[in-house]
């Protein structure tokens, strides 16, 4: 039976993005996990949505978080995966 790991990669994730002072590129934490970049932008897709993560177009660009992570919870992280 094949398990979903979405909820404990996104958290992985976010962990890392807390402690960047840049944003990461999704292949950048595609390589966190171990997984694929396509991956990485499905999951914060939904991230995106409910105000957690950022995105930023360019040379420069990528995600980060859009609010502290001391005013995210586990509930909203696990509502914004449906």
């Amino acid at each position: 039976m094949k398990t979903n790991n979405s909820f404990s990669a996104t958290l992985h994730i976010l962990l890392h993005l807390e402690q960047m002072d840049k944003p990461l590129t999704s292949e950048q934490m595609a390589a966190f996990i171990d997984g694929n970049p396509a991956f990485i932008r499905k999951l914060l897709a939904g991230l995106r949505e409910k105000n957690i993560v950022c995105a930023t177009k360019g040379h420069h660009g990528g995600w980060r978080l859009c609010r502290p992570v001391t005013e995210i919870t586990l509930y909203d992280i696990y509502m914004a995966l449906g």
